[in-house]
């Protein structure tokens, strides 16, 4: 298993976060620690197209 290191500024912006949302992103990072070898990681090639959306980047290969 791999450890997950956060960063100070990721951890305050967590603690502004309410509880329920600071749980799912927790459980959801300690499952990409857990299974990281069997994710498939692919890097972008090409031109892609990135999108900010609210919080969060979308992009598209």
């Amino acid at each position: 298993m791999y450890a997950l290191d956060v960063l100070p500024q990721a951890q305050r912006d967590l603690a502004q976060l309410d509880p329920p949302l600071q749980k799912r992103i927790g459980t959801r990072l300690d499952w990409l620690a857990e299974h990281v070898d069997d994710i498939n990681h692919e890097s972008l090639t090409g031109e892609c197209v990135v999108y900010r959306v609210r919080h969060r980047r979308e992009v598209y290969d």
